[in-house]
């Protein structure tokens, strides 16, 4: 059993509303290439707070699906803790969260849902990043909120097309190299058809600028 020593908190809503504001995750390995095993097996759990209890909450020795959540959550970390901020806008951003607790419920929800939801922990680098995108003024509430309804319904294989695809003057060829991942691009609501030319919307221009392109993937 993992006993978390910061605190005790096994409340997930507490740990990750705490850990966006207070940013200790500092690890050097990439979390998104450690086995599922190795979150029982390896002694580093027991060296993190965050990892400790996030590993705690979880439970990760109950079930392969506990132990990926985990994982999920602390990419998500690592990536968000990594990233660029703004001093004053993270200043502004930590404010909120400790004073509107409608805010805080929505942000925190909407990072522990979409985790969860996620298959793959690429999801949760891009989640990182355009939350990253929202503090730095980049994307309002509103847009941020309809970003990560597409990040929650877009295939993988539209990353590479859309890489391609912000090459091209003004977001639109008539010529793709990949039509499958055409058609998943238009099913997630960012591109469509006119005429010859196939076309990224602007929420699929943010997407990959302020979400995909930011994670390397």
């Amino acid at each position: 059993m993992y006993i978390c020593d910061m605190e005790k908190t096994t409340d997930i809503t507490t740990i990750v509303s705490k850990e966006l504001i207070n940013k200790s995750f500092d690890f050097a390995r990439d979390v998104a290439e450690i086995g599922l095993d190795q979150f029982i097996k390896d002694g580093f759990l027991r060296d993190i707070p965050l990892v400790n209890m996030v590993a705690a909450f979880y439970n990760v020795t109950n079930s392969i699906v506990n132990r990926n959540n985990a994982r999920k959550i602390l990419v998500f970390f690592q990536e968000f803790n990594s990233g660029k901020i703004d001093d004053n806008k993270f200043n502004e951003f930590a404010h909120k969260m400790k004073t509107d607790n409608d805010y805080r419920t929505e942000v925190v929800e909407t990072i522990i849902l979409l985790n969860e939801r996620f298959l793959k922990t690429e999801k949760s680098k891009i989640l990182a990043n355009l939350v990253i995108a929202h503090i730095n003024g980049h994307l309002s509430w509103a847009e941020f909120s309809d970003l990560t309804y597409v990040l929650d319904n877009i295939h993988p294989k539209c990353y590479f097309l859309l890489k391609e695809m912000s090459n091209e003057p003004y977001w639109r060829s008539t010529i793709i190299s990949d039509a499958p991942a055409e058609a998943l691009i238009i099913a997630a609501g960012i591109g469509h058809r006119k005429d010859n030319n196939f076309i990224i919307v602007e929420l699929g221009q943010k997407l990959y600028q302020l979400g995909i392109k930011p994670a390397n993937l």
